[in-house]
């Protein structure tokens, strides 16, 4: 459903307990699905935040406590800075 379903299937299972699930979110749901999910206790969910979030996103997750979520962030914002 994260995948295939709509924004609001979406928004029902930001609060899923299962990582895969609120990874297939981040991948596949919209800015404020991201931004919701940017803030998530789990270093793993944020890390796909900072691979696909925007702009905003990646400069706020550059500076997590994570160091595989920091790095992601800096990746994200060179692709971005690339226009990738």
């Amino acid at each position: 459903m994260a995948k295939h379903g709509n924004d609001s299937h979406r928004d029902k299972l930001l609060n899923d307990k299962d990582r895969d699930v609120k990874n297939a979110v981040a991948i596949h749901g919209n800015d404020s699905h991201r931004k919701h999910l940017s803030n998530d206790k789990d270093w793993r969910i944020r890390h796909t935040v900072a691979q696909y979030g925007n702009e905003e996103q990646a400069t706020a997750l550059s500076e997590d406590t994570n160091d595989y979520v920091r790095d992601a962030a800096k990746q994200r914002l060179n692709d971005l800075s690339e226009g990738n």
